[in-house]
Protein backbone atom coordinates (compact mmCIF):
# COMPACT_ATOMS: atom_id res chain seq x y z
CA UNK A 1 0.00 0.00 0.00
CA UNK A 2 1.31 3.45 -0.96
CA UNK A 3 0.77 6.44 1.32
CA UNK A 4 0.35 9.87 -0.20
CA UNK A 5 0.09 12.94 2.00
CA UNK A 6 -1.98 15.75 0.55
CA UNK A 7 -1.87 19.42 1.51
CA UNK A 8 -4.52 21.94 0.55
CA UNK A 9 -3.78 23.90 -2.63
CA UNK A 10 -3.41 27.65 -2.38
CA UNK A 11 -6.25 28.63 -4.72
CA UNK A 12 -9.85 28.18 -3.66
CA UNK A 13 -10.76 26.68 -7.03
CA UNK A 14 -8.07 23.98 -6.74
CA UNK A 15 -9.01 23.33 -3.11
CA UNK A 16 -12.66 22.79 -4.04
CA UNK A 17 -11.63 20.44 -6.85
CA UNK A 18 -9.42 18.47 -4.44
CA UNK A 19 -12.29 18.10 -1.97
CA UNK A 20 -14.57 16.99 -4.81
CA UNK A 21 -12.10 14.30 -5.95
CA UNK A 22 -11.57 13.09 -2.38
CA UNK A 23 -15.31 12.92 -1.86
CA UNK A 24 -15.70 10.86 -5.05
CA UNK A 25 -13.00 8.50 -3.75
CA UNK A 26 -14.75 8.23 -0.40
CA UNK A 27 -11.76 9.68 1.46
CA UNK A 28 -12.01 12.55 3.93
CA UNK A 29 -9.50 15.39 3.74
CA UNK A 30 -8.32 14.53 7.27
CA UNK A 31 -7.58 10.95 6.18
CA UNK A 32 -5.75 12.22 3.09
CA UNK A 33 -3.52 14.46 5.21
CA UNK A 34 -2.02 11.49 6.98
CA UNK A 35 -1.20 11.20 10.68
CA UNK A 36 -2.53 13.91 12.98
CA UNK A 37 -0.29 16.93 13.32
CA UNK A 38 0.80 18.43 16.64
CA UNK A 39 -1.55 21.10 18.03
CA UNK A 40 0.75 24.05 17.25
CA UNK A 41 1.20 22.95 13.65
CA UNK A 42 -2.60 22.62 13.21
CA UNK A 43 -3.12 26.12 14.61
CA UNK A 44 -0.49 27.60 12.31
CA UNK A 45 -1.96 25.77 9.33
CA UNK A 46 -5.43 27.12 10.13
CA UNK A 47 -3.98 30.64 10.37
CA UNK A 48 -2.27 30.50 6.98
CA UNK A 49 -5.14 28.66 5.27
CA UNK A 50 -8.21 30.55 6.48
CA UNK A 51 -11.70 29.32 5.71
CA UNK A 52 -13.65 31.03 2.99
CA UNK A 53 -16.72 33.10 3.80
CA UNK A 54 -18.87 30.37 2.25
CA UNK A 55 -17.26 27.72 4.49
CA UNK A 56 -17.81 29.85 7.58
CA UNK A 57 -21.43 30.53 6.68
CA UNK A 58 -22.12 26.83 6.19
CA UNK A 59 -20.26 25.84 9.36
CA UNK A 60 -22.07 28.39 11.51
CA UNK A 61 -25.49 27.86 9.95
CA UNK A 62 -25.97 31.55 9.16
CA UNK A 63 -29.24 32.39 7.47
CA UNK A 64 -30.26 35.61 5.69
CA UNK A 65 -32.43 38.09 7.59
CA UNK A 66 -35.91 38.23 6.08
CA UNK A 67 -37.40 40.73 8.51
CA UNK A 68 -35.48 43.64 10.05
CA UNK A 69 -37.96 43.73 12.93
CA UNK A 70 -36.51 40.42 14.10
CA UNK A 71 -33.23 42.25 14.86
CA UNK A 72 -34.92 44.85 17.06
CA UNK A 73 -33.89 44.78 20.72
CA UNK A 74 -35.09 46.76 23.71
CA UNK A 75 -32.05 47.32 25.91
CA UNK A 76 -32.14 51.08 26.51
CA UNK A 77 -33.31 52.05 30.01
CA UNK A 78 -36.59 53.92 29.72
CA UNK A 79 -35.64 56.58 32.28
CA UNK A 80 -32.32 57.57 30.69
CA UNK A 81 -32.05 60.15 27.92
CA UNK A 82 -29.78 59.53 24.94
CA UNK A 83 -28.15 62.92 25.58
CA UNK A 84 -26.68 61.63 28.86
CA UNK A 85 -25.11 58.69 27.06
CA UNK A 86 -23.71 60.89 24.29
CA UNK A 87 -22.24 63.36 26.82
CA UNK A 88 -20.62 60.48 28.73
CA UNK A 89 -19.18 59.03 25.49
CA UNK A 90 -17.74 62.39 24.45
CA UNK A 91 -16.13 62.90 27.90
CA UNK A 92 -14.57 59.44 27.82
CA UNK A 93 -13.17 59.96 24.33
CA UNK A 94 -11.77 63.37 25.27
CA UNK A 95 -10.16 61.92 28.41
CA UNK A 96 -8.66 59.05 26.39
CA UNK A 97 -7.13 61.52 23.92
CA UNK A 98 -5.70 63.58 26.77
CA UNK A 99 -4.16 60.46 28.37
CA UNK A 100 -2.50 59.52 25.06
CA UNK A 101 -0.93 62.99 24.64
Amino acid sequence: MTTIIITAPESQEKRERLFQVLKELGVSYAEAQGPEKPEQERIESAFWNPKTLKELLEEQGVQPVDNLESLKVDFWPGNEAIESFLAYTRRERKDAVMRES
